[in-house]
């Protein structure tokens, strides 16, 4: 519309000065001038207007012309824009549907991964429950086995009440022994077990060994009870062991302490909750221990030894004997175990602070940590305890003479 206008602006300007000629002449015509002078007026003003629509048509064509040029523009800037426009809708369009598939794919993804979750956590329920239903089982079933035990123990310890040939010899067992074999009514088995209690008591250990043995291997045609197999097995162990400690030959102590170990695994089978028969069964690996050439073999023993004051200790957590045998063993071990054998003294000590042998030995397991002021200190509790402990006596004055002569 702008470019119709300005072409009809410009063509319009040489009608105008073409009307105002023509007004002119009409004045002239009506003016008093002689018809020649007209006439010659005409003719310029003719001239006149024949030269300014030739002035007038030649500027009206650059004017066509660069209107036409400008307008060519304008449509070429106007086809372009309208493209650019079309892109920018058809690229904003596929934009819009890429963000569209993107929020989709993103809403079926956590759609997914909470069903995902959700399965997870039911699975996860469902095997914690079945994790604590089987522990609260296993738990029950540790309880069962616990009472059981204890009830075992109870009865175990009623029946060794009611067994009526003791081993405690110090009491009345010798002359209980006496009397059964002095009366004519009692049976030979009975007069076998007297005769053996008494064989023991007078330390005839090979004696009573073979005494007792005539009954585990039913002499009499009549099985022993369990309270009777007790007896025997915890006699033959105490036999065999007293036995080991006078027997000077090596290879024989030797074989007489893994007799010991023998019955002390029958009398544990039997009666497994028998803290101070666990205790001597260590004591017996430990001096299979100290007999034993082979380095290896001897370690295995004092682990053996360790297990057996353990599970004394388990059932007595506070039996001082098993304690302070197992600080013995402990720092008998070239490894660096000292320090652990330091705690089992002083937890033997804490049980029964009376006991000079415990002192003694933890004195020893000071002065291996080259803790002198300690060890000296122990050997004189020890001493303090019992004057008569020669060992801890020895081992004072050695360490006196160590240090008075470094000082």
């Amino acid at each position: 519309m702008l470019l119709i206008f300005i072409s009809l602006f410009v063509s319009a300007q040489p009608n105008q000065a073409t009307q105002q000629m023509t007004s002119v002449v009409s004045a002239l015509e009506q003016s008093q001038l002689q018809n020649e002078q007209v006439e010659i007026l005409k003719q310029r003003i003719e001239i006149l207007e024949e030269e300014s629509n030739k002035y007038f048509d030649g500027r009206n064509l650059y004017f066509n012309i660069l209107i036409c040029i400008f307008g060519v523009v304008l449509t070429f800037i106007s086809i372009v824009m309208y493209m650019l426009r079309k892109d920018f809708k058809e690229d904003a369009k596929e934009t819009r549907d890429q963000t569209k598939d993107i929020l989709q794919q993103a809403n079926e993804h956590i759609k997914e991964t909470k069903e995902k979750a959700e399965k997870i956590l039911k699975e996860a329920e469902v095997n914690a429950k079945k994790e604590t239903d089987r522990i609260l089982q296993e738990s029950e079933n540790k309880l069962t086995q616990i009472s059981d035990c204890q009830k075992k123990a109870q009865e175990y310890s009623a029946n060794l009440k009611k067994i009526n040939i003791t081993k405690k010899v110090g009491d009345i067992s010798i002359e209980k022994a006496k009397e059964i074999i002095n009366d004519s009514e009692a049976p030979d088995s009975l007069k076998d077990w007297a005769n053996a209690i008494i064989a023991f008591g007078n330390k005839k250990y090979n004696e009573a060994i073979n005494k007792f043995n005539n009954l585990l291997i039913n002499k009499y045609k009549r099985e022993l009870s369990a309270d009777e197999l007790i007896s025997v097995f915890s006699y033959l162990s105490d036999c065999c062991y007293k036995l080991a400690e006078v027997t000077e030959d090596k290879e024989d102590r030797k074989n007489i302490l893994e007799k010991t170990l023998m019955y002390l695994d029958s009398y544990t089978t039997l009666f497994p909750l028998d803290n101070a028969y666990w205790s001597n069964k260590g004591d017996v690996f430990y001096e299979l221990a100290k007999e034993e050439t082979n380095k290896s073999l001897a370690s295995k023993h004092k682990d053996e030894a360790i297990d057996c004051y353990d599970k004394a200790i388990v059932l007595v957590p506070d039996y001082d004997i098993a304690w302070n045998n197992k600080g013995i063993v402990l720092a008998s071990y070239t490894g660096n175990k000292t320090t652990e054998a330091i705690k089992c003294f002083d937890k033997a000590i804490k049980i029964k602070p009376q006991k000079d042998n415990v002192y003694y030995h933890r004195g020893l397991a000071y002065e291996k940590l080259q803790n002198t002021e300690k060890a000296l200190s122990d050997f004189k509790k020890a001493l303090e305890l019992n004057p008569n402990n020669m060992e801890a006596k020895i081992n004072k004055e050695k360490l006196e003479r160590t240090l008075n002569e470094t000082s």
